[in-house]
């Protein structure tokens, strides 16, 4: 164990969550009645989670802190598949398949539903694409770009390699979203909170060509249903600079570039008890409209690196050098799906974030798992609903003002959704059958 692992598991020893707590309210000035409950809880208990979780925890925490003395050999990595090489034969056979009238139809239509955020409609008309001129998609990846470019409209452009990657990580994506199996249960009521340990992160594993031992990740599910309609909780999202005027938590909530109303770079930083620096996160986050296949609209988030940035973009902060980087992995994602109205009329939706995390450090310790899951995601969740049920009850308020303003990203999303109604109706009866 490093010199910095070992000052950063003494540190632990140190720690109070409730004490940390009470400190974050008394250096803000406010209260908060969530965690003014948790506090009292701790006090009185110890801990917020389960008993089982708890002890899962700590068991965890143990298996990394040996696994940080003994391990010191990098593990076997396997490399990603090289990219498929085409024959000059066969690569003149597909260009001139392309030419064909039916060919340029698909590939137009692809490259429409790409641009339009619909990957999953444009991966199988890649596919359709692919058995028309005999071959296959990864062949129609393989080909050079000018021969995608002279078969597709002017102005047109389709990454062929990019859209089935991007159809495979939704469909794996919407996958690990339902499937719950090896998780631990945090929290089942209003708000549901799973939790699973993963060790063996690889995300700067090296450094001056010597082999770290692996850090622990953690991922978490967080689902809830709001009586609201999609387009508010995608608001929510999306006016990321508003985060920090009602999480209290939140240091800085910057949205640094938006390319297309599908993709934004945001930066994050989040308030950390003491002695540890505060965390921020520099992300990009990706929207895709499955609403054809699966009535919802899927949010990929993952890193970036400030290389990343798009030229133009608003400045990182100048805390940037001083907080603590945290990394949002694969697999990470928001999905909204609208549900049938409740018997009232209201609208509903459901809201589903996965977060695979690496938090850089050498194990998840207990307490860390008492102030995301215990404090951090029922506050959050408290505030949601309550400025879902104020600010965008105001048509005057900030976010009512946004949505009106962005007819492109709110109306869209509105028509697409509403376009598959009658399903959404038909299935909550037969559940009801």
């Amino acid at each position: 164990m490093s010199d910095a692992e070992d000052e950063w598991h003494d540190a632990l020893s140190e720690i109070d969550l409730a004490e940390a707590l009470q400190g974050w309210e008394e250096e803000g000035r406010w209260h908060d009645e969530s965690v003014d409950e948790a506090i009292q809880v701790l006090k009185a208990h110890g801990h917020l989670l389960p008993a089982d979780l708890e002890a899962a925890a700590k068991q965890d925490m143990a298996a990394e802190q040996l696994a940080a003395v003994l391990e010191g050999a990098p593990r076997v990595t396997v490399a990603a598949v090289p990219a498929l090489k085409l024959k000059r034969s066969r690569s003149q056979h597909l260009r001139s398949s392309l030419d064909a009238p039916g060919a340029r139809q698909l590939l137009q239509q692809a490259a429409q539903l790409a641009a339009d955020g619909r990957v999953l409609g444009a991966a199988a008309t890649l596919h359709q694409l692919a058995e028309l001129v005999g071959g296959s998609v990864e062949e129609l990846a393989a080909l050079p770009d000018d021969a995608l470019a002279a078969a597709t409209p002017a102005g047109a452009s389709l990454d062929v390699a990019r859209v089935l990657a991007d159809a495979s990580a939704a469909r794996e994506a919407l996958r690990a979203l339902e499937d719950h199996k090896g998780w631990m249960v945090s929290r089942d009521d209003a708000l549901k909170v799973h939790y699973r340990h993963q060790r063996g992160t690889t995300v700067h594993r090296q450094a001056a060509g010597r082999a770290r031992p692996p850090r622990a990740a953690a991922r978490l599910k967080f689902s809830a249903v709001f009586a609201h309609p999609l387009e508010h909780l995608l608001a929510l999202a999306h006016e990321f600079d508003l985060v920090v005027t009602w999480n209290k938590f939140s240091l800085a909530s910057i949205m640094l570039a938006e390319p297309s109303i599908f993709e934004s770079y945001l930066y994050g930083a989040q308030w950390m008890m003491k002695p540890f620096k505060n965390m921020q996160a520099l992300l990009r986050a990706r929207g895709f409209d499955l609403a054809q296949e699966h009535r919802c609209l899927l949010v990929s988030i993952g890193d970036c690196s400030p290389e990343e940035l798009p030229q133009g973009h608003v400045p990182l902060p100048k805390e940037w050098a001083k907080r603590k980087l945290i990394n949002f992995l694969a697999g990470s994602c928001l999905k909204l799906r609208p549900l049938a109205p409740s018997a009232d009329g209201a609208p509903r939706t459901e809201g589903s974030l996965l977060i695979h995390l690496d938090p850089h450090i050498p194990f998840i310790p207990a307490f860390l798992l008492n102030f995301v899951l215990g404090v951090l995601a029922p506050y959050i969740f408290n505030q949601m609903k309550k400025v879902l049920d104020g600010s965008f009850a105001d048509p005057q308020g900030e976010y009512s003002r946004r949505i009106a303003a962005q007819p492109q990203l709110y109306g869209l999303v509105r028509r697409r959704m509403a376009e598959y109604e009658g399903e959404l109706e038909a299935e909550a009866e037969a559940e009801v059958l």
